[in-house]
């Protein structure tokens, strides 16, 4: 639970993760599934609410990730992010990432 003055939130999670690491190649995938489930007591639409429920809605609330890593070489890693979030009322959203590291 999570309270601002008058204002509450309640969440439920339910949540299913993975992670497969190759030690030849130097790299790994993560995969995490968290169903949300949020209860609010407020209208959910000022910036209050936005920061108290992580930018989820009230109601059931889907988000995805998945985060793949590669060693490239000797001084060189990939990192590739991906996250989707479904919330109430609204479509998909679909967030990604590259970063490439250069260590020297």
């Amino acid at each position: 639970e999570n309270y601002i003055g008058s204002e509450q939130s309640e969440e439920y999670t339910w949540s299913i993760g993975s992670t497969y690491k190759n030690v030849k190649s130097r790299g790994f995938i993560e995969f995490k599934l968290d169903y949300i489930q949020l209860n609010y007591n407020a209208d959910s639409s000022t910036p209050i609410a936005y920061e108290m429920l992580e930018s989820l809605k009230p109601g059931n609330n889907l988000v995805i990730g998945v985060n793949v890593s590669q060693k490239l070489s000797k001084y060189l890693y990939l990192t590739i992010n991906y996250q989707g979030r479904n919330i109430p009322d609204n479509k998909m959203i679909h967030t990604s990432s590259m970063e490439l590291k250069a260590l020297f």
